[in-house]
């Protein structure tokens, strides 16, 4: 079922099925022809909308790195563009990275290049209405294409929620005073997270300028609430545990969570904690198993809120209480979570370590016969 729900998969199966359902219910045809034009049209839409942002970004001298037009995903490598599948039906859209190529980036850089897309989306739908209206015909195909390209643009040149749209972005970068230098470090590290190098790979000059801001915590509140500052820690936690390892990782961490624990913006410090007692728990239980009980975990886990991490703490818990079904079926859902973001390189540090408590389940419920909670033996598969 996994498989079929990759997107171009999926998409295809849609396809074939819209076709037998026309041949077999052929009244229902002209539906079917009707929502697929308006699908290629919004994806081609949407193709425009992330062209301007590149074309943006050429002009002010960005460089390009990456853009993602739902299903499709074209990474700059060192050996040339490269076309993947993008996995994520939930991601449904499209984003583009580019970073400065040489020197600083500046308030209007950042704003041209924000509002390059809409922008693109503008010129498109403003060239469909002039097509529809000119031609003696009245092709309602250019009808469609004015209202799509005018629904991204108003969706993405109105201002709301913080960084949620193009024009949210450009109308804090107009309204606030920024420090440009953590705004550039922080298109970098996005780039470099997406790159497909390993953590261990990053940029080690990117590593040090984050850390160095991290420690002498020199940061803008309002700037870091809600986008730049949390590239910073999830960065640097990341090469912290390729590099270093679990222990050192949650050390690390909780030092910048003390600096991030200062924003004003409640969510991310929601997610900042939930990281926090996640890896703590995780790490009690696969090297310091002795000092964790399932009341310690319990306490230490309520602070987690995160959905994927909440689900990792009940693995835990399930097997601290000795339910061994329970366990078996929350690891699978884990897995298909870890699977469905398997394309993110640095997430094969999290299922490096979704193995290592793959086998230490498989351990403790092989060894501990003695404990009255033992069901019986697990084969370290089933999990």
């Amino acid at each position: 079922m996994d498989r079929l729900l990759k997107p171009f998969r999926l998409i295809t199966v849609i396809a074939v099925l819209s076709i037998l359902v026309s041949q077999v219910f052929p009244q229902f045809s002209s539906i079917i022809h009707f929502v697929w034009i308006l699908l290629l049209l919004l994806f081609g839409g949407i193709a425009f909308h992330e062209f301007g942002h590149v074309v943006a970004g050429w002009l002010v001298g960005f460089s390009f790195r990456q853009v993602i037009i739902w299903p499709i995903n074209i990474i700059k490598t060192d050996h040339g563009l490269k076309i993947k599948e993008f996995p994520y039906l939930w991601e449904g859209g499209g984003v583009t990275i580019m970073v400065p190529l040489r020197g600083g980036v500046g308030r209007i850089q950042l704003i041209i290049y924000a509002l390059g897309g809409p922008l693109f989306s503008l010129i498109a739908a403003s060239t469909s209405l002039y097509a529809y209206k000119s031609l003696s015909t009245s092709e309602t195909l250019f009808l469609y294409s004015f209202l799509i390209n005018s629904f991204l643009f108003f969706g993405t040149v109105i201002p709301f929620g913080q960084f949620s749209n193009d024009g949210a972005v450009a109308y804090f970068l107009i309204r606030n005073r920024v420090k440009f230098s953590d705004i550039e470090r922080s298109m970098k590290i996005v780039a470099e997270m997406m790159s497909g190098k390993k953590p261990r790979e990053w940029d080690n000059r990117l590593v040090s300028s984050s850390k160095q801001s991290m420690m002498e915590k020199k940061m803008n509140t309002d700037l870091f609430d809600s986008f730049f500052f949390p590239s910073d820690i999830f960065f640097l936690f990341y090469y912290d545990l390729d590099v270093y390892g679990l222990s050192q990782a949650i050390s690390n961490l909780k030092k910048y969570i003390e600096v991030g624990l200062k924003s004003s913006y409640k969510d991310f410090r929601k997610i900042l904690i939930s990281y926090y007692y996640t890896y703590k728990i995780l790490h009690l239980f696969l090297y310091h198993t002795d000092q964790l009980t399932y009341e310690t975990a319990q306490s230490l886990g309520q602070h987690v809120k995160v959905k994927e991490n909440v689900l990792l703490i009940r693995i835990i818990m399930g097997v601290l209480k000795g339910n061994k079904k329970e366990v078996q079926q929350l690891m699978k859902k884990y897995d298909k979570i870890l699977r469905s973001m398997e394309d993110i390189p640095y997430i094969e540090i999290e299922r490096n370590l979704f193995l290592q408590l793959k086998e230490k389940i498989s351990h403790h419920f092989n060894s501990d016969q003695s404990n009255p909670l033992f069901i019986e033996r697990v084969n370290m598969d089933e999990l």
